[in-house]
């Protein structure tokens, strides 16, 4: 899988088996899963924290905690814009 762009639903698959596979909480990876289940044919998922907390019943507050994690685990690739949307594309975990 490229890491910044995944190929087929197989791809993305694989990024979720090792999300789960690692140590994050158990709502970070929930996070993960809704990214990955929201990626457009591109690679990329633009969704605001807004967004992710109400769908999946969590605060805004988990949600950033939970993409930060993420981020910095090298699963996530986030781009951040001013009117408080994400850009995001899965990473290769290093």
């Amino acid at each position: 899988m490229s890491p910044q762009n995944p190929q087929t639903f197989l791809d993305r698959d694989n990024w979720m088996r090792a999300v789960n596979a690692s140590d994050v909480s158990h709502a970070t990876a929930i996070i993960a899963f809704q990214i990955a289940l929201s990626l457009d044919e591109e690679g990329i998922a633009t969704l605001t924290n807004g967004q992710l907390a109400d769908t999946l019943h969590f605060s805004q507050r988990t949600v950033a905690r939970a993409v930060a994690t993420l981020e910095r685990r090298g699963f996530l690739i986030v781009q951040s814009f001013t009117d408080g949307s994400n850009r995001f594309r899965l990473g290769g975990r290093s």
